[in-house]
This record gives C-alpha cells, structure tokens and sequence, in this order.
C-alpha cells in the first residue's frame, strides 16, 4: 500500500522547456510561511466528502428479479471503500426503504441521501405554507444517516427558477440537511442545457439557485470505434469554468470521476486511469469527490461493472477505488484547509502531441508569483492554493493519459525563499529539506504531490 515518493535530486534535466515567462536567469524570491505546519490534530475534523451514485437496491425492483440488497452488511462495505455519501436511486418514493438505508448507513459511520417527491416540488407553485413540506415526511426525523435529499440529477435552465424556490423554503424546513442536484457537464447539447451557454448555464444556476455548492459530472475516459484510448478535450475546460465561477461565488465545487463503462465509448478505467481523474479534480480545487458508479446499475445494458456488479460481487475498481480513497483521507487534513486560487498548465518537454486539454483553456495564468521557475518533462498541473493566513500550497500531477503514456514525469519547482516543504504524496507524508529552494518530484502518469513549501 505504500506509494513511491521520490524527492531526491536527480540532476539537470534535459531538453527541459520552461514557463514561458520563466525562461529568464532572474530568480524571483518569494516571502514563505515560516514554521513547519501540522494538520495531524485535524485528521478527524477534516474529512473529505467522498460520494457515490447508485446505493445498493432493494429486491425485485421494477421487477427484475434481483436479491434485496438492503442490509448492514452491503453499507458497511460501503463504508470500507472510503465512500462516506451514498446516493439513492431505486428507493425513490419508498420510505420504508430510504428508513432502512439511513439507519444501515448511521450503523455505518455514513451519510444516505434519500430521494422523495415530497421534498422536489415547486413550494410556491405547490402553495405551501412553512412547515408544511416538513411535515409531509416527518417520518425520516431522527434518523442520523440521512444526509439530505438528492433534489434532481441535471436539471435544464428552464428548471433553475423551481430550484430557486425549492432552496429557499427547504433551508428553513431542513436546516441540517443537504439539498443535492447534479449539473450537466459541458458536452451536453443545446436541448439539455436549456440555453447554447454552458458559462450562462453555470452563470445562471449560481444567481437563480443560489445553491450551496456546485456539483456536476464529466466523464473524461474515453475509446474510439477502432478501440484507442483518449481523453474528453474539454476536461479541462469544464473544470476551468465550474472552478472560477465556485470561486468568485465564495462556494464549494464537486466532481464526480468515471469508475465503469457505460457504453461502447466510455473505457473501463484501471487505477491509474482513477487516480488521474481524482488528481485532475483536485488540482482544480474539488472539495468533494464522487463515483459513478458505486452499484452498478440494474437497467444499463452497455459497458461493464461499477464497484459492484448488479448481483452483487466485487470487481476490481472496488479495490482500486478504496486503496485510493485512503490517499484522498490521508491527504485531506491538509488539503480541506486550503482554497483554490489558480491551475497551471504546463506543456511537458517530451510530449510531442498536441494538448487538446490545455489548448481549450483560457484562465490558466503564464506563471505562478510564489514559484521561481518549473520544469517538467511530460504534461502537467499545478494548482495553486491559498489559506486564511496566506500560506501557499500546490498540487502537481502528472496529466499524461496512463493509457497512452506512461512515462514518468520529472518535475523541479524552484521555491526560492523556502528551505523546506511538507509533501503528501499517496498514503505518505513528509518534510523535505529543499536545496537552495529546488524540489524535484517523479509523479507516474495520473499521480500527483500536495506540497506545502515554508522557511
């Protein structure tokens, strides 16, 4: 379980290309943090949210004859992957149902989200009065594992105004509880959306919804008629958009990572392939990682298995998922501390393809103020991240497809004015001591380091 992390100098790299901006002989010193920070006291406090659709089905739904997967047995596994948000999707309108996964979900250390007509419909076109959605489901009260109430799955804008209204009164009615809805990603079409914008489409959700986060999904892995790998070439731009508006809105964006194929041009993605996702998600600043799918679910007919099969057995994205989601909960003390202030893409020396990725982008800055100089030799981000006292922190990864490339990434941050950095890398943290300020990483395709530089 132990990932490799290698800090040691490995010498001048060559054919090594710069920043743009940084290919002068001028090192820029920058005025670091001093002390040696420590976030271990928050490992308990500081929990990422780690969410799943699809949570285990109750039997003979729609009459398809599967086993009743509801009991405490299916949650505590749920649980033992690292997910701690599951999402219900074939208990909708069943309370009896929803009762029985929120408590097998308390019993578990989790949060269910429950689905319910009752608590989706317009109050002011349904005239209802305070207190009255409230106690339409009173029923759910007491119950520890409900987190909330998943409100609609990619809703177009002609819905945002309904949503509008649904969240001002369901704040009042369920104060301590979460109001999910899940956007459309940027490939949706014009139907979908409800407008030809996907920045309006985000733009307006934020004004009208005026929604506690942003979650949406974008499925990034993909294969071709003749069967070759790639990726979505608005990945990045996608996240670009969701990151900014987040940030300028002072409010939290979630993501959801691909973890099974769901028709003949969705890949099955390995570990790797997970990982890239989840480090491509964070280097933009996502508070919440999201599967699809846990369960895989009962009426899909193309692809191949989630984390668990319809009948209910494991496959190995369960494993790759849960040695990964231990990286996420191992990270998150440090990194929930921290706000998203910028990403930075770099084009790797011994990447000779075009990047389709980063040629769509239009907010990634020419440099970073707090790093003198970069050098990579493959593909990568840095996300740049703040917190409330100014100290800085980034998150490097390696953006190479592992599919299509697996070389390594040699990466060297010149920190000048820092003589050490606090570096997480997998299931591993460290403090390594900086030579005149030079941190050299080698990140595997998909892997990436949160690194928090200080003097």
């Amino acid at each position: 379980m132990k990932a490799p992390f290698r800090a040691a100098i490995f010498g001048v790299l060559g054919c090594v290309c710069l920043m743009s901006c940084m290919n002068n002989q001028t090192r820029t010193k920058y005025d670091y943090k001093e002390g040696e920070p420590n976030y271990s006291s928050y490992s308990k406090d500081r929990v990422m949210r780690i969410g799943a659709w699809v949570a285990p089905p109750p039997g003979n739904w729609n009459g398809k004859g599967n086993a009743d997967f509801i009991n405490q047995e299916r949650y505590d596994e749920i649980a033992e992957s690292g997910i701690n948000v599951i999402y219900s999707l074939y208990e909708n309108n069943n309370r009896v149902a929803a009762k029985a996964c929120a408590q097998y979900a308390a019993a578990a250390g989790i949060k269910y989200l429950a689905r319910d007509g009752q608590v989706s419909v317009d109050p002011i076109k349904m005239e209802l009065e305070p207190g009255e959605m409230h106690e339409a489901t009173k029923s759910y009260d007491g119950e520890e594992g409900l987190g909330g109430w998943l409100i609609q799955d990619e809703p177009s804008i002609k819905e945002f105004e309904k949503l509008g209204n649904l969240h001002a009164y369901f704040k009042n009615e369920y104060p301590d509880k979460e109001f999910y809805v899940n956007l459309f990603p940027t490939y949706a079409n014009i139907s979908q959306l409800g407008t030809s914008s996907y920045k309006q489409y985000i733009d307006k959700y934020i004004e009208i919804v005026k929604p506690p986060y942003v979650s949406y999904d974008h499925y990034s892995m993909l294969v071709d008629g003749y069967g070759n790998y790639k990726m979505s070439e608005d990945v990045l731009w996608n996240l670009e958009i969701v990151a900014s508006r987040c940030k300028e809105a002072g409010i939290p964006m979630y993501t959801f990572i691909q973890a099974m194929s769901y028709d003949g041009q969705t890949r099955v993605p390995n570990e790797k392939e997970i990982r890239h996702q989840v480090m491509t998600q964070l280097a933009y600043g996502s508070r919440s990682i999201q599967y699809f799918c846990y369960w895989t679910p009962l009426e899909f007919t193309q692809g191949s298995p989630a984390m668990i099969t319809v009948d209910g057995k494991k496959t190995d994205i369960y494993d790759h998922v849960k040695k990964i989601n231990g990286e996420l909960l191992n990270l998150d003390e440090a990194y929930l501390d921290f706000s998203w202030v910028e990403t930075l893409a770099i084009k790797g020396s011994e990447e000779r393809n075009v990047v389709k990725q980063f040629n769509m982008l239009e907010l990634s800055p020419e440099s970073i103020e707090s790093i003198s100089s970069i050098n990579a030799t493959q593909n990568t981000l840095v996300g740049h991240f703040e917190d409330k006292t100014g100290r800085d922190a980034f998150l490097v990864m390696n953006f190479s497809d592992p599919a299509t490339n697996a070389e390594k990434d040699k990466v060297s941050l010149d920190l000048f004015g820092a003589t050490s950095a606090l570096v997480y890398h997998g299931v591993n943290k460290e403090v390594v001591e900086l030579n005149d300020g030079m941190l050299e990483l080698e990140l595997e395709a998909g892997d990436g380091s949160f690194i928090i530089p200080f003097k």
